[in-house]
């Protein structure tokens, strides 16, 4: 059997993101990150290169400070 990365279903890609991350990911929250913004194909999958670049985006806007904190200034 092979799995595609590029077709995974949310509760693969929630096994996978829980045991290489050592945190609990749940079919749920992934369900939370599609409806906030995470491309999901129309037949259900998702590309896990595409779910690790979302979730780095966002891991990333989350610790850059805002305009609105500096000042206006970046």
């Amino acid at each position: 059997m092979s799995i595609n990365p590029k077709s995974l279903l949310l509760a693969d890609v929630a096994r996978l993101l829980s045991r290489t991350s050592g945190r609990a990911v749940t079919e749920d929250m992934l369900r939370e990150t599609v409806a906030a913004g995470l491309p999901q194909k129309a037949d259900g999958t998702v590309d896990i290169f595409v779910v690790a670049a979302w979730l780095n985006r966002q891991m990333a806007f989350a610790i850059r400070p805002s305009a609105s904190a500096t000042g206006g200034a970046e």
